[in-house]
């Protein structure tokens, strides 16, 4: 019985450990895959969502809290410096933003930077998964109003089992 009760220990903390969920996006024409990972690592306590791609987005860590931002250093020191729930909270940083958005139904990311205290922040690039339909846009450029004149591209995303 004691041997039971072991082996259910321990098939609790094995789902635990690994409960990280990766999403594989692959190009509906081609170019490189883009993969999420939930839960990938921690900041301070904190669960952090990241992306993994061979695509230009960002020099560093592409990572952020469920519907948070993650604040990086600078472009010279692309790590994660502090994490923030409300907008209100990057206000003072001047530097790379990367932002999350989960809910049943979509995963957004948004990357953009505030150069100065003064300055607005500029979205340089988002992504956005469809958790329904599978399918994903990358929107190179600002999402405001005239993002229908941006670079987009379309993917098509499931989620994976990894192996190792």
């Amino acid at each position: 019985m004691k041997n039971y009760y072991f082996l259910l220990i321990l098939c609790a903390v094995s789902t635990l450990v690994h409960s990280k969920t990766t999403i594989e996006c692959k190009p509906v024409k081609q170019g490189e895959n883009i993969y999420i990972i939930l839960d990938a690592k921690k900041f301070k306590s904190t669960s952090l969502h990241c992306i993994e791609t061979k695509k230009d987005l960002r020099e560093g860590e592409i990572c952020a809290p469920e519907n948070g931002w993650g604040l990086q250093f600078s472009n010279n020191r692309p790590q994660i410096s502090k994490i923030v729930f409300v907008w209100q909270g990057y206000m003072d940083h001047h530097g790379p933003i990367i932002g999350n958005k989960t809910t049943k139904t979509e995963i957004k990311f948004t990357s953009g930077e505030k150069s100065s205290q003064e300055a607005a922040y500029v979205e340089e690039w988002s992504l956005i998964l469809n958790r329904i339909s599978g399918s994903a846009k990358l929107i190179i450029g600002d999402t405001g109003e005239n993002y229908k004149n941006n670079k987009s591209e379309d993917f098509k995303c499931s989620k994976v089992d990894v192996k190792f």
